[in-house]
């Protein structure tokens, strides 16, 4: 579910269209890792998130389901920076 809710989270970051800077703050290395290594179709990702969700992920970006979650935090996504927040508070480490 973890995964899940990461990569749900980076869509949502990646349909944003404001003009905002794009971060991803995640703790330790699991997350970034999974996120830009990860074979999984980004249609498994996404298949507990909602149908809106979905539905814009769709439209925007993958019409066919194809684009495994790494493909997509390379691509699409590649302007959303991850951000590990044990640079930050190294108390979490």
């Amino acid at each position: 579910m973890r995964k899940r809710g990461v990569f749900a989270d980076l869509v949502h970051l990646a349909l944003d269209e404001s003009d905002r800077r794009g971060q991803l703050y995640v703790v330790g290395d699991l997350p970034a890792r999974f996120l830009r290594t990860s074979a999984a179709k980004a249609s498994w990702a996404l298949g507990r998130s909602s149908p809106h969700t979905r539905a814009r992920f769709g439209e925007r970006f993958d019409p066919h389901s194809e684009l495994s979650v790494a493909e997509f935090t390379s691509g699409p996504a590649a302007h959303i920076e991850l951000v590990d927040l044990r640079t930050l508070v190294p108390e979490l480490g």
